[in-house]
């Protein structure tokens, strides 16, 4: 690389770096000052080249992921410690991630535009609490699975290595390694082996 290049390019990357602190420095002073929703609705809008590095220093365990713009973490006042993405991950645009409670996603796994983690289903305090519990637990997509266009996995489940969930399922039980699952609620239509 030439020497023009590489100042160039050197120039760059030290302007993304002010950009970047001025970008973090507003997010904690807005978080400080208008609270939860604040630093959701900057998340959800953030740069997706910021997004990694914002979401490391807010306590998740982010390997070397791809992003698409309008992540949205739910319940991130829990604490990001409790998001693991993995190596070569794919989020898609629109992709909902509940942090209720732990959330891990192992290498390789591709989520589809709009897909949905849930970790928890409450209905709060209201009447209907008397009859439906809180429904709470960690997700789990294990190496290499796929997650179809606004699939929903919901609380408790884990997606088995190199599994595929079609667009539009609703995950309610564990999926096996290298098994297609589809519909709703989703069910087994196809071993991969």
């Amino acid at each position: 690389m030439s020497p023009g290049k590489q100042l160039l390019r050197s120039l760059i990357n030290l302007l993304d770096y002010f950009l970047f602190t001025w970008w973090w420095v507003t997010f904690q002073l807005g978080y400080r000052i208008w609270g939860e929703e604040f630093r959701q609705c900057r998340i959800t809008r953030a740069p997706v080249r910021y997004l990694p590095q914002a979401l490391r220093y807010l306590g998740a365990h982010i390997g070397s992921a791809t992003f698409k713009p309008g992540l949205f973490l739910d319940n991130p006042d829990r604490g990001l410690d409790l998001l693991t993405i993995g190596d070569r991950v794919y989020l898609g645009p629109g992709v909902h991630i509940d942090l209720a409670a732990p959330v891990t996603i192992e290498p390789e796994v591709v989520l589809a535009p709009g897909a949905m983690v849930l970790t928890h289903g409450d209905v709060g305090q209201r009447f209907l609490a008397g009859f439906l519990q809180r429904r709470e637990g960690p997700v789990l997509l294990r190496h290499g699975c796929w997650i179809g266009a606004r699939a929903v996995i919901l609380p408790g489940v884990t997606v088995g290595e190199a599994a595929v969930v079609g667009a539009g399922a609703v995950v309610t039980h564990d999926v096996p390694d290298f098994t297609v699952v589809a519909g709703v609620p989703a069910r087994v239509i196809k071993k991969l082996r």
